[in-house]
């Protein structure tokens, strides 16, 4: 949950093909009490060892209802897990300040 006035949940919607970027600019204003959800087409890129770097603190977050939608598998690598509706609900409420990344 939220432990700093600063945390920023940030909504990774892109592509993975776009993430080389994407990735590299959030890198730069990631902070330790930030939360990451991949959201909509950015699921896909799930396996992407790029996202292990911004783990440190939080599990990356995989929007539950949009990996339904790909079948995956019910236990996921340490770094990751899946975030329902609700729990997304209650950190767009509890951050304060998001970012969406497209």
């Amino acid at each position: 949950m939220v432990t700093s006035n600063e945390a920023t949940l940030h909504l990774l919607v892109a592509p993975q093909q776009q993430w080389s970027t994407l990735l590299r600019n959030l890198q730069q204003v990631w902070q330790s009490d930030d939360q990451l959800i991949l959201m909509a087409q950015a699921i896909h890129g799930w396996q992407d060892p790029a996202l292990t770097t911004l783990a440190d603190t939080h599990a990356i977050g995989i929007y539950q209802a949009d990996a339904e939608q790909l079948a995956l598998p019910e236990q996921l690598p340490q770094h990751l897990q899946y975030v329902s509706t609700a729990l997304w609900a209650t950190w767009v409420l509890s951050f304060p300040r998001s970012i969406t990344w497209r």
